[in-house]
């Protein structure tokens, strides 16, 4: 089974485009510089607002800033070899129609972004509040009729579509989630030829290796409510899940659906998002750790999935329309 020519195509020029923009020193350099001047900012206002966060987490916010090795434990790598995506051959037996990808938009969080391909052995499908045009690319699914799930929050109705394709596509072998604010540029085969004998595969966290560490860096970035975050964390340290068990990111997901430990996991990596905080990547290193696994039960799929080159990152809540 061979790659389509406009897949390698279209790779190809979101290659170019990465390429072009990563490995301009001189543009490199003054995204590094605003990043800085962004965080500098951001330190500002939070100082700023010591009274309204508390010092103790202001205090903590400087502390980071003077010492950023104590949210990043990672540094991110920048891969300029496309060779191994671009001349990927897939090697299993497929059918058609036997792979769902899919993605879950609620609240407006997201507007619904039109893959630029369409494979032949996938379907597509969108669980969202949103219209969805009958010319699009993705099928709306309606999940209604799921006991519990019109009483989730917009947030946790996206968490459970994320975390359960066996229940919301029991028919199909394989599924592969995307995140809202991600663009399908090429074929997802491949993703699922190199899953191999795993139930599951996903990229690698560019940033971090252990959860403590995610941990900090989400309470400084102010992306989880403090003490919840620090209950949660508490939690795991007292139960003995150790440091630099290893992360990875869950912004696409492919999974072997009829998978019965796979099934398990996601039940309790359900659990975990329900009883604690929404921050997945740290409570499913957990949720393995306790089952007897060790991140390696996750396939990895690369060092970071938003610089390969069947993807395109856009920010959240950023509109964007494209033509198929």
């Amino acid at each position: 089974m061979t790659e389509s020519d406009q897949s390698k195509n279209l790779m190809k020029l979101n290659a170019y485009y990465n390429d072009t923009r990563y490995g301009n020193k001189k543009l490199m350099w003054l995204v590094e510089k605003r990043e800085k001047v962004d965080e500098t900012r951001a330190l500002l206002r939070n100082i700023a607002n010591v009274g309204k966060q508390g010092i103790k987490k202001t205090a903590f916010q400087v502390k980071c800033y003077l010492n950023p090795k104590l949210i990043n434990d990672k540094k991110i790598k920048y891969q300029f070899d496309h060779s191994d995506e671009l001349n990927y051959k897939v090697k299993g037996d497929y059918r058609e129609h036997e792979i769902a990808v899919y993605t879950s938009i609620f609240g407006n969080y997201d507007h619904l972004i039109e893959p630029l391909y369409e494979s032949k052995y996938c379907d597509y499908f969108a669980i969202t509040d949103q219209e969805v045009s009958n010319s699009s690319v993705w099928k709306k699914l309606d999940c209604s009729g799921i006991d519990g799930f019109d009483k989730l929050d917009d947030y946790h109705k996206a968490k459970f579509c994320k975390m359960f394709p066996h229940i919301l596509f029991p028919k199909y072998k394989y599924s592969i989630w995307v995140d809202g604010n991600v663009q399908i540029v090429a074929d997802m085969m491949p993703l699922i030829d190199r899953m191999n004998n795993a139930a599951m595969a996903t990229f690698e966290n560019p940033r971090h290796n252990c959860i403590y560490t995610e941990a900090r860096y989400n309470i400084c970035q102010n992306n989880a409510r403090v003490g919840e975050l620090e209950n949660q964390i508490q939690i795991y340290k007292q139960d003995g899940f150790p440091v630099q068990f290893g992360m990875r990111e869950f912004s696409i997901i492919a999974r072997k659906n009829q998978d019965v430990e796979m099934q398990h996991l996601m039940e309790l990596w359900w659990e975990q998002v329900s009883k604690y905080t929404m921050r997945d990547q740290i409570s499913f290193p957990y949720v393995l750790w306790k089952n007897g696994h060790s991140i390696d039960y996750i396939k990895s799929l690369g060092l970071n999935w938003r610089w390969n080159p069947r993807f395109i990152l856009y920010p959240h809540n950023w509109h964007i329309t494209f033509d198929k």
